[in-house]
């Protein structure tokens, strides 16, 4: 994991910023079509994912580039669940919490309150 420091939230702020505008311009392109868009970003995810966990150790490019693709991939499913299947922003955001907070209960480790699970050697 990188230290978190100002310059980590910098990074972050940018990934996101960068995941948010480029998934928009993929899927909303009506060359590329949405269904093909999302496709391409579960593959770009996946892609990211088998290297990030293939990896032995922190290695930042990996790093930021999974992180690129999550949020590339977030954005276009908040999009589809929004602009394909009707929910309500309402609705998909109360949604993700509660997805992302049974995630967070999954991920907590008793044995060492304060401190999440660490399962992959990079961590």
């Amino acid at each position: 994991m990188p230290e978190i420091t100002l310059i980590f939230w910098i990074a972050k702020l940018c990934t996101t910023g960068f995941g948010e505008s480029f998934s928009d311009y993929v899927f909303f392109n009506d060359y590329i079509g949405q269904h093909a868009a999302m496709l391409m970003g579960l593959g770009l995810l996946l892609v990211c994912l088998a290297v990030q966990f293939a990896t032995t150790r922190y290695t930042p490019w990996v790093y930021w580039l999974a992180v690129t693709a999550v949020s590339i991939f977030g954005t276009m499913s908040a999009d589809f669940l929004n602009k394909d299947l009707g929910m309500p922003l309402y609705a998909s955001t109360l949604m993700l919490v509660a997805v992302q907070a049974a995630v967070f209960a999954a991920w907590y480790d008793p044995a060492h309150p304060g401190r999440a699970q660490h399962r992959h050697p990079s961590a």
